[in-house]
């Protein structure tokens, strides 16, 4: 993307009114780094919005918000009882893109290989955003669609809320690439709550072999109010897997690609169980 024009608001109110003036041709900028994948288009603006005091993680009653322009860095750097998204933030390569890279800007276009978005679908995040009006979506229902495409001009991220993560409840995260700096070959996130020895809710959702972040409810289902016990696992994923389309990067093939799912679903479900059970994460 190559930009012709280039506005600094000093408020939310100005961007917004901005990016609503320029219509198709404005784009919200905070650290820029996936321009790199879009097209360019004639007469495009870059409205910079990392002057609108949307970067900070503030601690809440339950857990945590997040400011839209927060940087990668930001959350490996951040220290709290609960916190899990340094986690995942840590994961995403390298240091100078986690050093510009936003929040709002990682969960705003979805890519294969996007990270925050699975953990907010597993840990029932919720996002915050702005246009004439405040409004906070379920992560559920932030991402059922590109959201870059849901909202019109004008329209801005600005917070994410998660819980903090205790047990019952644990949260397991992994991503496998064949560098630390390549994209992800395959990238899951669980989050398991238990009622006693039982698994009262589960959240497992995928990426990069996958077009989107996806959340795989069958498997939730298969696994809910059942024993805590991890041999119940695989036959939930393959219900889970069943009817989607896995797809190679990096040169594996769809088949090692639906492989590899299956084992590092299974991880992060036990990750997950482990840490509900109050063991070493």
């Amino acid at each position: 993307m190559t930009f012709e024009d280039f506005l600094i608001p000093k408020t939310l109110d100005e961007a917004r009114e901005a990016l609503e003036t320029l219509g198709d041709r404005g784009y919200a900028l905070a650290g820029g780094t996936a321009f790199q994948y879009v097209a360019d288009r004639p007469g495009a603006t870059a409205v910079d919005i990392t002057r609108l005091g949307l970067r900070g993680i503030d601690r809440t009653a339950d857990g945590f918000r997040i400011g839209a322009t927060t940087t990668l860095t930001d959350l490996v750097r951040y220290r709290a009882e609960g916190w899990v998204l340094d986690r995942v933030a840590t994961r995403i390569p390298t240091h100078q893109v986690r050093n510009i890279s936003t929040v709002g800007g990682n969960i705003s276009r979805l890519f294969p290989w996007s990270d925050l978005p699975l953990a907010l679908l597993v840990l029932e995040g919720r996002v915050v955003v702005s246009s004439d009006e405040e409004r906070t979506y379920e992560a559920l229902e932030f991402f059922t669609a590109q959201p870059l495409n849901r909202f019109g001009p004008g329209t801005l991220v600005t917070a994410v809320i998660v819980p903090a993560v205790a047990p019952p409840l644990g949260f397991g995260f992994k991503k496998e690439s064949t560098t630390n700096a390549a994209f992800s070959l395959m990238t899951a996130a669980a989050a398991i709550t238990l009622a006693g020895d039982r698994l009262d809710k589960v959240r497992l959702a995928a990426n990069a072999a996958l077009p989107v972040p996806m959340r795989l409810t069958e498997a939730e289902a298969a696994l809910e109010g059942r024993p805590a016990d991890p041999a119940l696992f695989e036959a939930a994923i393959e219900r889970g897997m069943a009817g989607l389309e896995w797809h190679g990067r990096e040169g594996m093939s769809d088949e090692f690609a639906r492989h590899l799912a299956a084992v590092i679903l299974r991880d992060v479900l036990e990750e997950a169980l482990r840490a509900a059970k109050g063991g070493a994460e």
